[in-house]
């Protein structure tokens, strides 16, 4: 099928060309800079996206669940609504980046530059979350089961510290 990636700001073309899908086209053009794509909605599940430079890239509601992004450059990207269960954001540069997660319950939302973890409405740096998410969650009436699962998500995000 004929792919075309375009900048989400100016609407120039980066990729073009065909490929079986999104996914193919990006691991075939794994060098490619990427910054400021418009990869609204994309499935990049499972995607090997190690280092690729997706600054400022419109990620919004993209599949990155599984995908490989260590050592990605997501500066400013727009990752609201994206799934990035399991993925592997090791090393990857998130200055300025919001991340959102859909929880079971609450939709987390943190922002790494000023250490803030948003879940439903409390607001706390990652490191009391990390500390308190036991007891907030019982206050909360959170069952066992959405604890575990939002330590899980907070794990995730200690990772990219």
């Amino acid at each position: 099928m004929k792919i075309k990636i375009k900048s989400r700001l100016k609407g120039d073309v980066i990729l073009s060309g065909e490929y079986n899908s999104i996914k193919d086209c990006l691991q075939q053009n794994s060098e490619a800079n990427l910054s400021e794509a418009n990869l609204r909605g994309a499935n990049l599940s499972e995607a090997n996206l190690r280092g690729a430079n997706l600054s400022e890239a419109n990620l919004m509601g993209a599949d990155l669940s599984e995908a490989n992004l260590r050592g990605a450059d997501l500066r400013g990207a727009n990752l609201s609504e994206a799934n990035l269960s399991e993925a592997d954001l090791r090393g990857a540069n998130l200055r300025g980046a919001l991340i959102f997660i859909h929880g079971s319950r609450h939709q987390l939302q943190y922002n790494k530059e000023i250490n803030e973890l948003r879940i439903g409405c409390h607001v706390h740096s990652l490191d009391k979350w990390l500390k308190s998410y036991k007891s907030i969650g019982d206050e909360e009436c959170y069952t066992e089961e959405q604890i575990e699962e939002y330590k899980q998500y907070m794990d995730m995000l200690a990772v990219l510290k």
